[in-house]
């Protein structure tokens, strides 16, 4: 029984520090205004191929795509949600990229949206892979614009 006991609390343990370790997702800006409930990272790119392009994607951020990919790139997507009470308009979402040390390597805006009271709204932020800088990309910073 404490053999059994133990196992159970040992396993929890590790889906608790396993699972815990991802990074907090760090938001500034209007967050008083806006909430992004969730987000995700894809990398994608096209490879030629008998007269079409064939689509390849995978999660996060992958850098060994290969050099004949075409128009590689990050995509992140979200959902934004109005928290404010109000209309709002003019809302942007930002996003900063930044390496293993936190050295930011660039930013990049999605459109201008508004949103009514408690409206959600999707949200796709395009980083093409232009640079052999951005293939050292490991996370993102969010910052929340209202106009």
């Amino acid at each position: 029984m404490k053999f059994a006991l133990k196992s159970v609390v040992i396993a929890f343990l590790l889906i608790f520090f396993i699972c815990g370790c991802q990074e907090e997702i760090k938001i500034f800006g209007d967050t008083d205004s806006v909430e992004i409930t969730d987000y995700s990272v894809t990398t994608q790119w096209y490879i030629p191929g008998y007269g079409v392009y064939q689509n390849y994607s995978k999660p996060g951020f992958y850098k060994n795509f290969p050099d004949s990919a075409y128009n590689p790139r990050y995509i992140i997507r979200g959902t934004a949600k109005n928290i404010a009470g109000r209309i709002l308009e003019d809302v942007i979402i930002s996003v900063s990229y930044y390496d293993s040390q936190s050295n930011k390597i660039t930013s990049e805006n999605s459109s201008s949206f508004d949103l009514t009271y408690a409206q959600l709204k999707d949200f796709n932020i395009f980083l093409y892979v232009t640079n052999q800088n951005f293939k050292n990309i490991e996370k993102i910073k969010f910052y929340i614009s209202v106009g």
